[in-house]
């Protein structure tokens, strides 16, 4: 059956007719004078639409008036035959009404005693529904029989059904599949089947599930194994485990589909949190998982506890390709006062943790512990390394179990549904969210291209680097999240840090504190062997390492100078070691050097041992007697008691790296130093008269000649000290010569060598 044409077109039949002439003389008439038509498909070729507002005027007004005797003529010829039928109609089941009462007049005598009053009520009730939908059928033309349960439930539960008092007060409502049960009966003058024998209020609850638990419990199982199954699937699954695979024995009755669904529905709504837990179990722990108590009651200070986490961003940011791909945060949060940091970055690293972390230390200062997950990058030896040089407690919650660690979650769920979600690189909270607003942006750029009229700044769609995201985020944190008042503190975060009173912790040196969240030189960990330290295939060495046995395992740390590592011993500082090859360092004095230190480390070994050997038994007698006991004890055991020590435990992290800062600026210079200063411009006011008297050769000789190795670095210092006086201005050196000592010795070999020496010295000496 075609669809009506719509009122504002008109085809060429209808102009046809509305103007007494043909189809073709109107189809000539059209492509003569050019009339605006839409041809569309129909079967077997196209039909014109013709707009009528396109057409001339005596063809327009032909076409509306053709119109409006149509309709008038088809309404009144429908009304007369409507009138007619229902005339006939009422006839008929007037006749048809008596027979069927004289028909259940003479079952109810047959049925004499045998009908309660229930039963008599409901055959009653039945026949008179069944009627009202006889007569309703009628004026609800046209409609076919088969769709008519429905609508007639409908406008019987919503009282527009005229029935008596007493079958409304029975049946107050019925369902579509028991109207079309008792029209079929009542027209087939089956009353017996309008008669209910059975007592529903004995029968509820009493199901084929419930009356077979064998049969509860496989539908059960199937819905809990898989969560989301379809009615239709698990009635099949019901029907193959009725019978038993091996014996084919029958284990139960397989249930109908409208049973299993009725059951499938009421046992979801009577166990929601059940279901809830097997279908989305993080849903489960957010809306069913208890929480009288506050995971925050126990933190009492400003930094008292850390919360770490990571997530992928709802958003799409432009990386260093040039492709817009999905970022992640990584967020710290102050549980005592909310305060809360993030960082922007392509992928969750524990080089970003440790970024993110500085940033918070330097800000807020050290707190005393630090929750995280027990995800990898909070697992790895830097990060754990870090915190413990640190001297913070590091804290890990139990694998799947975000609820250990709520205030860092739900702020990044904040964070993610906050004002930054209406920005044009958004992708959606979840799948359903991102296809919407793909299918939102596609649409407009279809649009874009066919008439260039949409403008791509308004639809958002330019690109936004990682850098301009973090910016906009730390914009939003200072100013609207920190200023917000949270519903647990009363106040807003920035105003709970600053009522804060007590003492906070934090970290001077800066320097120190990048030693120590550096990243480790490749696994971080090598073992020294008789050339040094390998690493990348390089040597490094210097002369500390002297003092560590061959064979200890040391902690290496990379430095922005690729010839030079930090190293560490049992969390201790050693040295700065050296790549001769890349730094050009004289291996030749590194190796004296060395050797002049494992001499003095092994002679002082030997001294202490024989401190703390002197006055002891000798090893001989010792055995003697020990040969004698035994033999005069002819077996009998003596055992000691194990004796118990405590020592308390502080990290020196922050001093050591201080030690390693130190190295890598040198030592101070010495005392000596001033009076070798002093020598160079008493030369310098002699040098004219001098320089006039000696040979060409000799014109630019200057007072460093004669001047040992250790002697010319002491200079130096002396001459970076009073450079650095003055902010750096090199012109504080009157001299040309002076400068460019200044500036050219610090990069030769000599230089690296006498400041090694003096660190050692140093080193010595504090010992």
């Amino acid at each position: 059956m075609n669809a009506p044409l719509p009122a504002v077109t008109a085809t060429l039949v209808e102009i046809a007719q509305a103007l007494g002439v043909t189809k073709q003389a109107v189809a000539q008439r059209a492509n003569r004078e050019s009339w605006p038509f839409e041809a569309i498909a129909i079967r077997g070729g196209q039909r014109r639409l013709y707009p009528l507002a396109t057409l001339p005027t005596d063809v327009r007004q032909a076409v509306t008036y053709h119109r409006t005797v149509v309709v008038t003529a088809t309404r009144g010829a429908r009304i007369k035959a409507l009138t007619s039928v229902l005339a006939q109609f009422e006839e008929e089941q007037e006749a048809a009404l008596a027979r069927r009462q004289q028909t259940a007049e003479a079952v109810l005598r047959d049925l004499a005693g045998g009908l309660s009053a229930r039963e008599a009520l409901t055959l009653s009730a039945h026949s008179e529904i069944a009627q009202g939908w006889q007569i309703w059928f009628v004026k609800a033309q046209p409609l076919k029989k088969s769709a008519s349960w429905a609508p007639y439930a409908n406008a019987y539960n919503l009282v527009e059904i005229p029935v008596s008092q007493a079958v409304r007060a029975a049946f107050p409502e019925v369902s579509a599949r028991s109207v079309q049960r008792w029209v079929g009966a009542y027209e087939a003058q089956n009353l017996a089947a309008l008669v209910d024998r059975r007592n529903g209020s004995q029968l509820a609850g009493k199901t084929a599930f419930a009356a077979t638990p064998l049969l509860a419990a496989a539908a059960k199982k199937l819905m809990l194994d898989r969560p989301g199954i379809r009615t239709g699937q698990l009635h099949h699954l019901l029907k193959t485990a009725a019978i038993d695979a091996k014996t084919g024995e029958i284990l139960f009755r397989a249930p109908s589909y409208d049973q299993v669904m009725r059951f499938q529905k009421t046992w979801i709504a009577e166990h929601r949190e059940l279901y809830l837990q097997a279908t989305n179990p993080d849903a489960w722990k957010n809306q069913c998982l208890l929480a009288y108590g506050s995971c925050s009651d126990e933190v009492k200070a400003l930094n008292g506890r850390w919360e770490m986490d990571a997530t992928p961003a709802d958003w799409l940011l432009l990386d260093s390709d040039g492709q817009k791909k999905r970022h992640t945060v990584s967020v710290i949060l102050d549980v005592w006062s909310r305060r809360m940091l993030v960082v922007v970055a392509r992928t969750p690293r524990t080089v970003t943790h440790c970024f993110a972390l500085r940033q918070a230390l330097l800000t807020w200062g050290v707190p005393r512990e630090v929750l995280t997950d027990n995800g990898q990058d909070y697992q790895s030896g830097h990060f754990k390394q870090a915190l413990l040089a640190l001297s913070i407690e590091h804290r890990t919650t139990a694998p799947f179990s975000p609820e250990e660690k709520p205030h860092v979650e739900r702020a990044i769920g904040t964070l993610n549904h906050s004002i930054l979600e209406l920005l044009p690189h958004f992708t959606g909270h979840s799948v359903a969210e991102r296809k919407a607003i793909e299918a939102r942006r596609s649409f407009a750029d279809r649009l874009a291209r066919k008439g260039e009229l949409v403008d791509f700044g308004e639809l958002g769609l330019e690109a936004m680097t990682a850098e301009a995201m973090q910016g906009r985020i730390n914009t939003w944190l200072a100013g609207i999240y920190e200023q917000r008042a949270h519903a647990s503190l009363g106040r807003s975060p920035f105003a709970q840090a600053a009522s804060w009173t007590g003492e906070v912790r934090r970290i001077g040196d800066e320097r120190s504190l990048d030693l120590l969240l550096a990243k480790p030189a490749d696994g971080g960990q090598r073992t020294t062997q008789k050339k040094g330290i390998r690493l990348d295939g390089t040597w490094f060495y210097a002369p500390d390492l002297a003092r560590i046995d061959v064979g200890s395992v040391v902690d290496v740390y990379e430095t922005p100078d690729l010839g030079r590592i930090v190293v560490y011993f049992r969390k201790n500082f050693v040295c700065i070691a050296e790549a001769a090859e890349r730094t050009g360092a004289d291996r030749q004095q590194i190796a004296l050097k060395a050797s002049e230190i494992k001499r003095a480390v092994a002679a002082e070994q030997r001294r202490r041992l024989k401190a703390e050997t002197k006055g002891l038994t000798a090893t001989s007698e010792l055995l003697d007697r020990h040969l004698a006991d035994q033999a005069a004890a002819a077996g009998k055991l003596v055992v000691g008691e194990f004796g118990k020590t405590a020592s308390p435990h502080s990290s020196h992290g922050l001093t050591e790296a201080g030690k390693a800062v130190a190295a890598l600026a040198g030592p101070k210079p010495s005392a000596r130093a001033a009076a070798l200063a002093e020598q160079a411009v008493k030369a310098m006011e002699e040098a004219p008269s001098n320089v006039t008297a000696l040979p060409a050769a000799k014109a630019h000789a200057t007072p460093l000649e004669g001047l040992t190795n250790r002697e010319k670095y002491e200079l130096w210092l002396l001459y970076d000290a009073r450079v650095t006086a003055h902010g750096g201005e090199v012109e504080v050196l009157e001299e040309a010569w002076q400068r460019r000592f200044w500036l050219h010795f610090p990069g030769t070999a000599m230089f690296r060598t006498e400041a090694s020496m003096a660190a050692a010295r140093q080193e010595a000496d504090a010992r």
